[in-house]
């Protein structure tokens, strides 16, 4: 399964409530074979097929995250599939699936002419809580720039869209909201379903959205961007749009 000299595998059992857009590399391979994974990763099937994937390092984990879901979809990987992924250098992982029926693996991983008509997108519909304060378990980035999703210096900000917010008495103690006016012109609806990413500096926190009586509002994730970055009355943060599909801001705070 995988050559001499590589480093050992790790196993996931698909689950499309847990896995639809995202995959969670686990901690224990991370710290002992993978500190040094490049941001951009490719997963490899036996009959050739390729996809790049993107990587996202958060303090809670380390993640396969865009170019995830089309690797699900374009391989119909099911839920109970088990996946072994064998890195083999350079952020590329030769994958191997046992279908959670048979235990074998599917005819089409080794013949592509063989492979199904793809099912509807199994990407789950993601429940909007009602609930807008933020959790005390919100995901907080390392300080690192191993996520490599913004390469921040290279970034002409003043070109891109953004909204400010200046925080009183009263909003320092609420959850952010975004704009609706802001988010309607320059960002799709769905988008409010999937994460999105606040950089400061080397720094990325994902946040969890809601959209509920015409507000847009962090659900999870602001408690800890706002602790880690000592937030304050009077302070003002500009909220850069910097990605509109994995929807990702910088954002640059001023005392």
């Amino acid at each position: 399964m995988a050559a001499s000299g590589h480093n050992p595998p790790f196993v996931k059992i698909y689950h499309s409530q847990v896995h639809g857009s995202s995959l969670r590399i686990p901690p224990q391979w991370v710290q002992l074979y993978g500190r040094d994974l490049p941001p951009q990763c490719f997963l490899v099937m036996p009959n050739g097929g390729k996809w790049d994937v993107r990587l996202l390092n958060v303090e809670n984990g380390c993640y396969f995250r865009a170019g995830w879901s089309s690797f699900v979809v374009a391989n119909n990987i099911k839920n109970g599939d088990i996946l072994v992924f064998t890195h083999v250098g350079a952020g590329v992982f030769q994958v191997i699936r046992a279908a959670a029926l048979t235990g074998c693996p599917p005819i089409y991983d080794y013949d592509g002419a063989l492979w199904p008509v793809s099912e509807t997108d199994l990407i789950p519909d993601l429940e909007t809580s009602d609930d807008y304060e933020s959790s005390e378990t919100d995901s907080v980035a390392s300080s690192d720039n191993a996520d490599g999703i913004l390469p921040i210096k290279s970034l002409a900000i003043e070109e891109h869209p953004s909204f400010t917010v200046t925080f009183t008495k009263t909003t320092i103690n609420k959850t952010l909201e975004i704009p609706l006016s802001f988010w309607t012109k320059f960002i799709r609806e769905s988008a409010i379903e999937c994460e999105t990413y606040f950089t400061v500096f080397g720094g990325t926190w994902e946040m969890r959205l809601a959209k509920h009586k015409g507000h847009i509002r962090v659900k999870r994730g602001w408690s800890h961007f706002k602790q880690v970055n000592r937030l304050k009355v009077g302070m003002t943060c500009c909220f850069y749009l910097v990605d509109t599909e994995e929807v990702h801001f910088y954002v640059a705070i001023h005392p």
